[in-house]
């Protein structure tokens, strides 16, 4: 899974290559995996950019991908 996030993340970003310094994904179930819900799947992802502040978004979801 790591591969292809990374994979997605460097085509999607690559004109802002130059620019970003540091990208972090961070994946996790919100209630556990011994509960199921209807978005418990959560994705952060932030982005360090050169000279700013960072940047970051976050979204629940059904599953992880």
């Amino acid at each position: 899974m790591t591969q292809s996030v990374k994979k997605i993340l460097d085509h999607v970003l690559a004109r802002f290559a130059g620019q970003i310094t540091r990208l972090e994904v961070h994946l996790s179930d919100e209630n556990s995996a011994s509960k199921s819900g209807m978005t418990d799947k959560r994705c952060l992802l932030e982005a360090r950019l050169a000279g700013r502040d960072p940047v970051s978004v976050s979204n629940l979801a059904l599953t992880v991908e």
